[in-house]
C-alpha cells in the first residue's frame, strides 16, 4: 500500500509539472511576447510617420533586440535566456551602440524613449520571472550541501580520532606481548 501511495504521488506530481510545463507557463509567456510586439509594432509606426529614419542606429539596433527577444520567448529556457543576456552584455558593439542611442535620444521624442524604456522593463520582468524559482531552489540546496560538508568534516574527524585510538591500542598490546614474552622468559 505504501508503495501504491508512494507511485501514486509521484504520477500527480508528473501531471502537475506537465499541465504546468504545456498550458501555465505558456500562457505567462505569450504575456511577454505580446509586450514586445507590441513595442515593435509602435517602433514600426514610429518609422513609418517618418519620426525614426529606418537605417538609423537606433531603429535598427532596437528592432533586433525587439526580435531576439520576442524569438527567446517562443520556448522559453532559463538557460537560453542567460545565453541571450550574456550575449547582449560580451557584445561589445552593441554595447557602444546601445550608448549611443541612450546618448542620442532626444527629450523630444517622448515615443521612442517610452519604448526603449518598455523594452529594458519588459525584459527584465522576464528574467525576474525566471529566476524567481531559483531563488527558491538554490537556498535550501546550499544549505544542504553545507550541511553535507560539514557532517563530512565531522565524520573524517572521528573516523581520524578512530584510528588514533586503534593504533593505541595495538601499540598496547604489543608491548603487554613483549612484557608478557619477557616475563615468561
Amino acid at each position: 500500500m505504501l508503495y501504491f501511495n508512494l507511485i501514486l504521488t509521484l504520477v500527480c506530481f508528473w501531471i502537475i509539472f506537465r499541465i504546468n510545463s504545456l498550458f501555465i507557463q505558456p500562457a505567462r509567456w505569450n504575456k511577454y511576447r505580446f509586450r514586445l510586439f507590441e513595442l515593435r509594432d509602435s517602433l514600426a509606426l514610429l518609422a513609418m510617420r517618418g519620426e525614426i529614419e529606418e537605417k538609423s542606429d537606433e531603429y535598427i539596433t532596437l528592432m533586433s533586440m525587439l526580435n531576439k527577444a520576442v524569438n527567446e520567448t517562443n520556448k522559453f529556457k532559463a538557460v537560453k535566456f542567460l545565453r541571450f543576456l550574456i550575449e547582449v552584455k560580451k557584445n561589445k558593439e552593441l554595447q557602444r551602440k546601445l550608448n549611443d542611442i541612450v546618448g542620442k535620444i532626444s527629450s523630444e521624442n517622448k515615443e521612442y524613449q517610452t519604448i526603449l524604456h518598455g523594452y529594458f522593463e519588459t525584459v527584465h520582468k522576464m528574467f525576474k520571472e525566471q529566476t524567481k524559482s531559483f531563488y527558491w531552489l538554490v537556498p535550501p540546496l546550499i544549505f544542504m550541501l553545507g550541511c553535507f560538508h560539514i557532517l563530512n568534516g565531522i565524520v573524517s574527524a572521528l573516523k581520524n580520532r578512530l584510528d588514533v585510538i586503534d593504533t593505541l591500542e595495538n601499540d598496547i598490546k604489543e608491548k603487554k606481548e613483549k612484557t608478557f614474552c619477557h616475563a615468561a622468559a
